[in-house]
């Protein structure tokens, strides 16, 4: 299991912070030696400013946790995401459409903190959903 109850919380903490918009207390998170499997490269200073600029870009962005698994170290997670696009993001204007977004994610834990990270969204879906792709420019599964 991870090791603090604080781990074992039906919500992440990522979720939460997003959520409140506190991004000083995502350094507390993680292990100085975190990963990102899915996305090589990513480091904590990036993570922040994606999270500032998808604030911006969804002000009223709500982070929910739906199922939580955990296994020893490990904890998989099913989330979604709903808010408004009423600022720019990589630089789709604002549209005013509400998306949502989807995802899983699997989190191994160190020392009570975020050490290895993979996740996969449904980035394509939202760039459908805010009206940067056509609809049938995609597959359905996308949709």
């Amino acid at each position: 299991m991870p090791s603090s109850d604080e781990d074992k919380r039906t919500s992440s903490p990522l979720h939460e912070a997003f959520n409140a918009g506190d991004l000083d207390s995502i350094d507390e998170m993680f292990h100085p030696d975190w990963v990102h499997h899915s996305r090589p490269g990513l480091t904590l200073e990036i993570l922040k400013r994606e999270v500032a600029e998808y604030r911006a870009a969804f002000p009223d962005l709500r982070w929910e946790d739906h199922d939580r698994i955990e296994d020893g170290d490990k904890v998989a997670m099913r989330f979604s995401a709903v808010g408004t696009h009423t600022g720019e993001l990589m630089g789709i204007p604002p549209t005013g459409k509400k998306i949502v977004l989807s995802g899983m994610s699997m989190t191994r834990y160190k020392d009570g903190k975020i050490i290895e990270s993979w996740e996969e969204v449904n980035a394509l879906g939202m760039m459908i959903q805010m009206g940067a792709l056509p609809e049938d420019s995609v597959p359905y599964v996308a949709r």
